[in-house]
């Protein structure tokens, strides 16, 4: 269990930036003690979980916040020169993880992080003194920063909370992209009004928004399938099982769960949901790993031209067997693919047993019938 969270990487390096996906071994910082400081080399491997906000806060009930042996984290935040920020890290348990902050960047380059700016390992703070904490720090340069979240000798051993907050109300980059400028309307879309790079830079930045409580984020139902507990409400944590059709929350942004080979990838098996569950047991639900996401509009739109043949086919059959008055038998298939076949009776009633592989009763506003690529 310790070495599965170590196969989704971004390999960070003075030649260019490789986004790949390795299974490792038990790799620690050779000779490191807690006061080595962290450099970013081709040998470092930092999983990258989102783009923080002021104010944001990475819950320690989180699944995805779980520090095991090896891992680094990696969070981006936008800022501006001479913002002054606190960037606080607390162990679940105090010292389980033993957790240490570093902050780099603004990057030089894309192959090229930027320099360490500042490390902190033990606070002091009053809740745990092992607790890490970067406080009142004076922002050099405008630009994306870099934050690593890790532990002492990478021996992992809980979950986290991480909190980035602005201390003179002049840490804002007006220039880059927010929740707020990423909410657009289908409308606008259709009419237009963004290119399809504006399309994919807004896609892009919310695929790693970190999602906050007053944005959305989870909820607070009474028993289940909500559990009963207060927002964000994770969805009992760390077992990700589904009650029925209900789901999540299981992270607070997609990159988190989808990067296996890099952005919009798979996810590895610590990020498994399981799905159609009784809301506690993972033995009751389907399980299912994080597919790669990326290109996955193809795919969509492939759903959607077997699924108008498949009803195309379930049109006509009705049509000949009123107009014959004699019940069709009628063969189901598009692309190459055989979804079985229905029986058209003349009444307009519909005999599905002989379907495979596709509903066949209305799913919400979807008719029987309909593919459905993503499970």
């Amino acid at each position: 269990m310790a070495m599965r969270q170590m196969t989704r990487w971004l390999w960070i390096a003075g030649a260019p930036a490789l986004i790949a996906g390795c299974a490792v071994g038990n790799e620690l910082k050779t000779g490191q003690t807690s006061d080595d400081l962290l450099t970013l080399t081709a040998g470092t491997r930092v999983s990258i979980e989102g783009i923080l906000d002021y104010g944001t806060v990475v819950f320690a009930e989180n699944p995805t916040s779980l520090l095991e042996t090896g891992d680094f984290h990696g969070y981006e935040f936008f800022a501006k020169k001479g913002g002054v920020v606190t960037l606080t890290m607390n162990s679940s348990t105090c010292g389980f993880p033993d957790t240490v902050l570093d902050l780099f960047g603004p990057e030089v380059s894309d192959d090229d992080r930027g320099p360490l700016l500042v490390e902190n390992d033990d606070a002091g703070l009053a809740a745990c003194t092992l607790d890490s904490q970067i406080k009142s720090f004076k922002l050099p340069a405008d630009g994306k920063y870099f934050v690593v979240a890790t532990s002492v000798l990478q021996k992992g051993g809980g979950h986290y909370k991480l909190q980035l907050t602005c201390n003179n109300n002049a840490c804002v980059d007006p220039t880059a992209p927010t929740f707020a400028t990423s909410q657009i309307a289908q409308t606008d879309i259709d009419s237009g009004k963004f290119t399809p790079a504006q399309l994919f830079d807004i896609g892009d930045f919310t695929f790693e928004h970190i999602f906050r409580l007053e944005e959305g984020m989870g909820n607070a139902l009474a028993g289940l399938p909500g559990n009963g507990q207060p927002r964000p409400n994770f969805r009992q944590i760390p077992n990700n099982v589904h009650f029925a059709g209900f789901g999540g929350p299981e992270a607070q942004s997609c990159v988190t769960c989808h990067n296996l080979g890099g952005d919009d990838g798979a996810g590895d098996v610590n990020h498994n949901i399981f799905q159609i569950g009784d809301g506690v047991n993972r033995s009751s639900g389907v399980e299912r790993n994080p597919p790669t996401v990326l290109g996955n509009g193809y795919r969509q739109a492939i759903g959607a031209e077997m699924t108008a043949d498949l009803q195309g086919e379930l049109a006509a059959a009705q049509t000949k067997a009123k107009n014959t008055n004699a019940a069709v038998t009628q063969a189901l298939s598009s692309k190459g693919v055989s979804f079985g076949s229905l029986v058209a009776n003349p009444d307009g009633t519909v005999n599905f047993a002989g379907v495979k592989g596709v509903d066949t009763v209305t799913v919400g506003t979807e008719a029987p019938l309909t593919v459905r690529p993503f499970g």
